[in-house]
């Protein structure tokens, strides 16, 4: 039996400047954010937060996705630099230190799997629906059928779809900011890894998405 590929059960059409295009029309941006432990904040800290947190999602008047994505990570590569960094350390007592540091991790991967948690807001601009009079064959137009529109059309409707995104991007940006959390909007090349991670749970750590990193630092 064959399966039909990954490519062909997504419901994206094209990848342009960063922007989800889909099939039906609709766009969606993707925003890497960073975490914040509340655990180590304060009572009044985290009610702050809370509020604030409230009050941007009360302000804004459409709807956006938050993604929480849980990957296993393997600390092999860790261990090997810790163990690396022993070799060159001239300090006797530095030397035990790492030591008992890596002895520590090992034990700790013994008890349980590490997985590291990244998180994404996804802005969504949906074409407006445009209610016509149908027939009862009408549904055999829609969705297998395509308008026949120049790409010059389609070029400036794609701009004037972006320029509505955008302006909603700005605006969870701004809100997210207020929070306190760190956020930058994936390129291109960033949303095509971000979706092979998604899409292959199999792989432990492909690469790791640079721009998390930058967040994280």
């Amino acid at each position: 039996m064959r399966f039909p590929s990954t490519h062909k059960l997504l419901e994206v059409e094209n990848i342009k400047d960063g922007i989800l295009i889909l099939k039906n029309g609709s766009l969606r941006q993707i925003i890497a954010v960073s975490g914040i432990n509340l655990l180590l904040k304060s009572d009044e800290e985290q009610s702050m937060i809370c509020h604030t947190f409230q009050d941007f999602l009360n302000s804004l008047d459409f709807s956006i996705q938050l993604i929480v994505h849980s990957r296993e990570i393997s600390l092999k590569k860790y261990l090997e630099r810790l163990k690396k960094q022993e070799e060159k350390e001239t300090s006797d007592l530095l030397k035990l230190q790492i030591r008992e540091y890596v002895e520590f991790i090992k034990k700790l991967v013994e008890k349980g799997i590490f997985y590291q948690k990244s998180f994404f807001v996804v802005v969504p601009y949906d074409v407006p629906l445009i209610h016509r009079k149908s027939s009862i064959f009408s549904f055999l137009k829609f969705p297998f059928g395509k308008s026949n529109v120049s790409k010059k059309t389609e070029l400036f409707s794609f701009e004037k779809k972006k320029n509505q995104l955008l302006q909603r991007v700005e605006l969870v940006i701004s809100g997210l900011e207020r929070i306190g959390l760190a956020n930058k909007i994936l390129t291109t090349n960033e949303v095509i890894e971000l979706l092979y991670n998604l899409y292959n749970p199999g792989i432990i750590e492909k690469t790791g998405l640079e721009i998390l990193k930058k967040l994280e630092a």
